[in-house]
This record gives C-alpha cells, sequence and structure tokens, in this order.
C-alpha cells in the first residue's frame, strides 16, 4: 500500500510538472492575444486665392488691388461732323498714324481680362487709380460706350468708372461688384474715350496747345479690387 501511495505521490508530482512547463494551470489563463492602437488625424489643405490681370498675379504679397495704368489707343476716327471713317485702327488710307497717337476726331476703348485662379469664388469692382496728370486736351470725354463718353478730364475716369460699376457690377454679393467663378475670365472691354473733334472755339485753342506739346503720353488710370464671396 506504501508503494502505490509513494507511486500516486510521484505521479501527481510529474503531472504538476507538465502543466507547469506547458503554461497551464487550473484557475487562471496566460493565453496570448493581439493589440493593436491607431491614432486618426484630419487635414485641410488651404484654398488658393489666385487673381491675375493679364498675366500678372495680383494676390502676391497678399494683395487684394491692382493699380495700372491703359494706355489711350484709338479704334476709330470720325469726321468733323461724327460720322465713323473707319472701325479699325491702322486703316492708311484714311489714318496714317499708329494706334497709339490720339488726335481730335479720334476714339477708342481700353481693355483688359481678368481672372479667377483661385479655388474659391471672387468678385471685383473698377475705381480710379493714382490719379493721372491733368488731360491737356479739353475736348476729350470718357464712358462706357463711345456714344456716352462725354465725361470730361480727371473727373470724367472717376465718373466713368462709378457707371461701369453701375452697368456691369450687378452679378456679385455685394452691389457694384461682379462676380467671377472659379476658372472664370472676364474681359473689361467698355471703357471708351473719345476725343470730339469740335466742340467750341476756346476749346479748340487748348486741344491745339496740346497738339503743339505733342508727345505727351495719356493714359486712364484703374485700379482693380476683388475679394472672396461665399
Amino acid at each position: 500500500m506504501k508503494r502505490i501511495n509513494i507511486f500516486l505521490r510521484i505521479s501527481a508530482l510529474m503531472l504538476i510538472a507538465i502543466l507547469a512547463s506547458s503554461g497551464v494551470f487550473v484557475g487562471s489563463s496566460t493565453y496570448a492575444k493581439y493589440i493593436a492602437s491607431a491614432e486618426v488625424t484630419a487635414t485641410a489643405n488651404v484654398a488658393l486665392f489666385k487673381v491675375l490681370i493679364g498675366t500678372q498675379d495680383i494676390t502676391v504679397n497678399g494683395g487684394t488691388t491692382y493699380t495700372g495704368a491703359l494706355a489711350l489707343t484709338k479704334s476709330e476716327v470720325y469726321e468733323q461732323d461724327g460720322a465713323t471713317l473707319e472701325s479699325h485702327a491702322g486703316d492708311l488710307h484714311l489714318d496714317p498714324h499708329a494706334g497709339t497717337i490720339v488726335c481730335p476726331g479720334t476714339s477708342g476703348k481700353c481693355s483688359f481680362t481678368i481672372t479667377n485662379s483661385s479655388q474659391v469664388m471672387v468678385e471685383f469692382r473698377l475705381t480710379q487709380g493714382t490719379t493721372p496728370a491733368a488731360f491737356g486736351m479739353a475736348n476729350i470725354g470718357f464712358g462706357t460706350t463711345a456714344a456716352n463718353a462725354t465725361n470730361k478730364g480727371t473727373a470724367g475716369i472717376a465718373t466713368m468708372f462709378t457707371n461701369w460699376n453701375t452697368a456691369y457690377g450687378t452679378t456679385g454679393n455685394t452691389a457694384g461688384w461682379r462676380k467671377l467663378a472659379i476658372n472664370e475670365t472676364y474681359t473689361v472691354d467698355n471703357l471708351w474715350w473719345k476725343w470730339q473733334f469740335y466742340e467750341s472755339a476756346a476749346n479748340d485753342g487748348t486741344d491745339t496747345t496740346a497738339g503743339k506739346a505733342a508727345g505727351q503720353a495719356y493714359a486712364i488710370p484703374v485700379k482693380v479690387e476683388v475679394q472672396q464671396v461665399d
């Protein structure tokens, strides 16, 4: 009987040793498990703001305005009574001068393009830029068409821009501003000047003085303001 008890004790001890070596214990668990963790972050890119006047980016260095000058370039020449002689500059049979030489009886329009290369919609308006030197021609007027180019002198330029914003700045969120969709290009081509051939004897004398000082360059100063819209 003692030999059997001893045998049982030895067998029990061997079983415990086997269980211990295999990592199995009654009443506890040591099974391995997979674990993982992740950190989720969200990123957003700032929308591009880029507006071009012609090919010039006016938003460089945080700018939102463009100030430049539009040279007077004639596109039509008139007889004394105002009838159109030609509708295109450079017709040597009627006008041998280059398109940028202006004189009484001529008119023309200044134009430029504005492109919204932004990733947001924008709107713009036109105002007079730096006040130019006084025009030496008494009979020259400005307007949004050749017919209404009757606003005289530098004050007439400011009036022309006001009239332009009223007539064409009707699509923006702000009154007097024109909206530009993303990637839209708009051509401003309705800024007209007209040098009357005859208005009065006194004004003809002023115009003649300007002609004697030929070589003076005249330009329309323009300021383009741009802002984002919803």
